[in-house]
């Protein structure tokens, strides 16, 4: 999950601006993941997945680190 701040401002006679301002939303949507697969279930729920995300990463960080 993605969370911007920064707003896009964009008048309506700029076409170059409103292409990369579409491009860098949709470039952003293909990033986010949006369902796995945990402990043999398709989970889709965005919360669930961060969970796991982060979870998976903290445990795997710390084996790495000892």
């Amino acid at each position: 999950m993605i969370i911007r701040t920064k707003a896009i401002c964009i008048v309506g006679s700029e076409k170059n601006t409103i292409f990369f301002a579409n491009l860098k939303r949709t470039r952003s949507e293909e990033k986010i993941i949006k369902q796995i697969h945990i402990e043999n279930k398709l989970e889709s729920n965005p919360k669930e997945v961060l969970s796991y995300i982060q979870q998976f990463y903290k445990t795997n960080i710390q084996k790495i680190m000892i």
